[in-house]
């Protein structure tokens, strides 16, 4: 009996692993492990990766190894026992390393090495168990533990733009660290003469320059540096952080992390010695930005301006750092700090200082009083974007312009009044800058994928209106037309010269390329020049008179938007009135759009009114209108709107039957709705009047396409000329300080009223 025992036993030890072994489905498992080591390095194959691609690099590893986890739970044709054992162990080695990770490593470094690198070296040692003589758990364990604890040995230091993990021994201190603990240097003892002399030499004034344009044009640099390579004067080591430099003449100003503080520093530009600091008791530490501050230091009029990565706000004196006035923006604007910090650049126009706070619904740019911190105003802008604001200066005025996951907005600087809104939705976070090109074009860059758009601002008629000339997934592929052509004629293409350019852009005039083509092209090669740190004059008088002669060679006839007329108007109240909507939202909209023909007003006149500039009297309703595109001095007007005959189409009683329905009795007479149709505290914008423009012309069966926000002032500015109203009664309704504009619509109007046609009867 004994024997019989002892011969079973060893029968069944011989069987056991040669079984499991062979029962073991393992390809599924290697197939997903290689499948997730290749695509952490998809990005390394192409130059210009596309946006799907990146997550998969981010994301690829760690799908793969939860797939292989499922395999071996559901898939990988071991029993039961098996299963649970290699479960059990994969667990309990994950959940004591990830015990005992260091505090850096938890986030992007757990889903893309941690847990990929656990569930590899378990699948090398079910690998390893078909040709080693050893169980197969223990293999299969011993090489997860081998692949879990590799991530204990390091610290996370930051990722880079390809999303690739930097890694540093565990054991050694960090910069910061060394920085903190050194013996503090010896202070840089400027005297304060020349510090007041270097404030008045300012040649970087703050985040990318002059206007933030991106060009220095106070000094020159030698690009050949194989001839005359540069020559390293100093170097110092600074706390964490994205922060660049402000410049003026021998002072550095910036913003880094040391510890528990995230301070601004002045720094010697001679010797790098510091000049003076200034800390606040703060910090963010994000998984993937790191610490520090985000934004940069600005520059302007005698002082230092400055925004935390918590979002605090400081004013400083540039000569010594101390405290002007500090603002806690989330604090007093009751909102929490964006996911990844406040990382705009605070932006200074005028008497304001101007903050991009990121992430928000309807408080997403701020306009502070650079004199003493006070809130002047706030502004929607979007949802979320790290992009600071953007100085603009079309039609003689200054704006400022916001680029965000929607689109762009522009904002009057003094009132924080919403200009335009252009609609180009992004999934991402939008982190880059518009630029302006020529006189009224906007370049709106987006990366990850969605491209590059040109824009144009028509600032010739009474109202902003946008163009789009034309939207590029690929400027490379523009640059790389050109560049052919550059070596087919011997020309350089990078850096190049305005002639040569103008010569290729007379090349594909000869091959019936569309005007838009050709712009696109030309601004392609320019913001690659950019790009590469080159210089291009692209308005050299050589590429400006081509293009000119080439436009007038192939014919450009400009045509305007159409006016809304008496009969287009019934249609669209009528449309409105039949809508299947609720009444709130149908006196609104009927309101907007009356009003708008009635006064011949501007969109953003429109929008701009408050219940208080209303006035019912008598004959109808006086509008006080405060301010006005020709109205620069904001000495203010008053428009009159009589009672109609046809109370259908009568604007007073409109709008008398709005204020009742929305018990408006002060702030933005028309403001935006919430969900579910409640009322909000936030104006409408004037691009959302032409939308709804746009919407009921559609629904009242007219093609929308012809038409703009500004057809309800032309629409005015005609059908009064035709009922023949006087030039200076039609000027003092719309506002027109010259008659050109004017007796442009009276010579419409009249087009076929004095045709001389009219006289001829056949």
């Amino acid at each position: 009996m004994s024997q019989n025992h002892e011969k079973t036993a060893a029968d069944t030890q011989q069987d056991e692993t040669p079984v499991h072994q062979k029962n073991l489905r393992l390809w599924p498992a290697l197939l997903l492990v290689i499948t997730g080591i290749l695509s952490s390095r998809l990005t390394e194959l192409y130059e210009d990766a596309p946006s799907w691609l990146w997550m998969v690099v981010a994301f690829g590893p760690l799908l793969c190894s939860l797939l292989a986890l499922v395999w071996w739970t559901f898939f990988s044709r071991t029993n039961l026992r098996q299963r649970i054992y290699g479960l059990i162990g994969i667990i309990g080695t994950g959940s004591i390393v990830l015990l005992l990770l260091d505090q850096t490593m938890y986030g992007p470094v757990i889903m893309m090495i941690t847990f990929p690198l656990g569930m590899t070296g378990f699948v090398a040692g079910l690998y390893l168990s078909r040709w080693l003589p050893l169980p197969q758990n223990w293999l299969a364990v011993t090489g997860c533990i081998l692949g879990f604890g590799y991530s204990l040995f390091f610290r996370y230091e930051g990722m880079w733009g390809d999303f690739t993990v930097r890694l540093a021994p565990r054991w050694q201190p960090t910069s910061e660290s060394l920085l903190l603990n050194r013996e503090a240097g010896e202070e840089d003892a400027m005297p304060l003469a020349r510090r007041l002399q270097s404030l008045e030499q300012i040649s970087w004034p703050g985040f990318r320059g002059e206007a933030r344009r991106g060009i220095a044009t106070t000094s020159k640099l030698d690009t050949d540096w194989v001839k005359h390579p540069p020559k390293e004067q100093w170097r110092i080591k600074i706390g964490p952080g994205w922060s660049s430099f402000a410049v003026a003449g021998e002072l550095l100003f910036t913003q880094e992390q040391r510890g528990e503080n995230e301070c601004v520093t002045c720094y010697n530009a001679r010797s790098g010695k510091e000049i003076w600091i200034h800390m606040e008791q703060t910090r963010l530490d994000d998984p993937l930005g790191g610490p520090g501050p985000r934004a940069t230091p600005t520059l302007y009029q005698g002082r230092l301006y400055t925004l935390g990565s918590t979002g605090i706000l400081l004013c400083l004196n540039p000569v010594n750092g101390e405290i002007i006035w500090k603002v806690d923006i989330p604090k007093e604007a009751g909102r929490s700090v964006p996911m990844w910090g406040f990382c705009a650049s605070p932006l200074t126009l005028g008497e304001h200082v101007i903050v991009h706070a990121s992430e928000s619904g309807e408080k997403d740019v701020f306009g502070y009083k650079a004199s003493n911190g006070e809130l002047a105003w706030t502004a929607a802008a979007g949802e979320h974007s790290y992009s600071s604001p953007q100085q603009m200066n079309f039609n003689d005025d200054q704006q400022v312009a916001i680029l965000h996951d929607e689109g762009l907005t522009l904002l009057d600087p003094t009132t924080g009044t919403i200009l335009v809104e252009h609609a180009w939705p992004h999934s991402g976070y939008r982190a880059l800058q518009p630029c302006v090109v020529g006189e009224r074009q906007i370049v709106l860059p987006t990366g990850m994928g969605t491209g590059t758009r040109l824009l144009e601002i028509d600032v010739e008629s009474d109202n902003w209106n946008v163009k789009e000339i034309w939207t590029s997934k690929n400027l490379k592929s523009d640059f790389n037309d050109f560049g052919l052509f550059c070596v087919k004629n011997g020309f350089k293409s990078l850096p190049t010269e305005p002639k040569v350019v103008s010569l290729y852009l007379t090349h594909l005039s000869t091959k019936d390329a569309k005007m838009s083509t050709l712009k696109r092209r030309m601004v392609s090669i320019g913001v690659i020049h950019r790009l590469k740190g080159h210089y291009l004059d692209t308005k050299h008088p050589s590429i400006i008179e081509n293009i000119m002669g080439i436009k007038r060679r192939k014919g450009s006839i400009q045509k305007g938007k159409k006016p809304i007329l008496i009969s287009h108007l019934k249609k669209i109240i009528n449309a409105i009135d039949q809508q299947k909507k609720e009444e709130i939202k149908k006196l609104r909209d009927r309101s907007i759009i009356l009003i708008g023909f009635s006064g011949g007003f501007r969109r953003n006149e429109i929008v701009s009114l408050d219940y208080e500039d209303l006035d019912f009297v008598d004959e109808g309703l006086k509008i006080n209108l405060k301010r006005s595109k020709t109205d620069q001095f904001g000495e203010g007007s008053i428009k009159g709107l009589p009672y109609f005959e046809n109370y259908q189409y009568c604007p007073v009683i409109s709008i008398q039957k709005w204020v009742k329905i929305s018990k408006i009795s002060s702030g933005p007479l028309f403001r935006r709705f919430k969900k579910g149709l409640i009322l909000s505290e936030q104006r409408l914008t004037d691009q959302t009047v032409a939308l709804l423009i746009k919407e009921y012309l559609q629904v009242a069966g007219i093609d929308c396409k012809n038409y703009s926000g500004h057809s309800l002032r032309s629409g005015f500015a005609t059908t009064a000329a035709e009922s023949g109203a006087e030039e200076r009664s039609i000027m003092a309704m719309t506002g027109h300080k010259s008659s050109e504009m004017v007796r442009r619509y009276i010579k419409e109007a009249n087009l076929f009223k004095n045709n001389a046609l009219n006289k001829i009867k056949i």
